[in-house]
């Protein structure tokens, strides 16, 4: 929430459950998916993530959970997550 925008959910709802039960129903297991995020609400889904990515823009809570960050979203932070994972990815 900020101070013109208010977020309501209902009890227990967060991104990162709606993660987990999106990526379950798709067969896809926790080490498999990478989520990028910004903000307090998306702290759940970059925990949950086998790769959490906070953009260099992120609040400091969601820095400290974060897997890896990268640049901000401004200077192309996303673009630069899915290089580093998908696209160039380093052999272990």
């Amino acid at each position: 929430s900020k101070p013109t925008y208010l977020e309501i959910l209902a009890p227990g709802v967060s991104k990162g459950k709606a993660l987990k039960e999106v990526s379950e129903s798709w067969g896809f297991g926790q080490d498999e998916v990478m989520a990028i995020g910004d903000a307090p609400n998306d702290i759940s889904m970059v925990e949950w993530a086998g790769v959490g990515v906070a953009v260099g823009n992120a609040v400091p809570e969601l820095k400290k959970v974060a897997t890896m960050v990268v640049t901000d979203h401004d200077h192309d932070g996303v673009a630069e997550a899915i290089d580093r994972m998908v696209i160039h990815p380093r052999s272990n």
